[in-house]
């Protein structure tokens, strides 16, 4: 009995030394440094570029990533969310 008693009493101590990380977790998204909370996208997500002289890819870790430069004399346009090279 005595070590149920001590079994108990060490797990909630075990419980209460762990750090709080719900701050850590955005938008369904386990993020295990505070710096990368704030997310730029969600994948699989794609968008033009500012120029729209190519797209972007949403990244593993919720960044914008290169995914690729249009044909010369095409830009980039967005058709139902998907961009075109047109």
């Amino acid at each position: 009995m005595k070590f149920l008693a001590v079994l108990a009493f060490a797990s909630g101590v075990f419980a209460a030394a762990m750090p709080d990380q719900s701050d850590l977790i955005t938008d369904h998204v386990y993020c295990p440094h505070k710096e990368c909370a704030e997310v730029e996208c969600t994948p699989p997500q794609y968008a033009c570029n500012e120029e729209s002289t190519g797209w972007l890819v949403c990244d593993t870790d919720g960044t914008w990533v290169d995914g690729g430069s249009c044909e010369p004399d095409t830009t980039c346009e967005a058709i139902d969310d998907v961009p075109y090279c047109i």
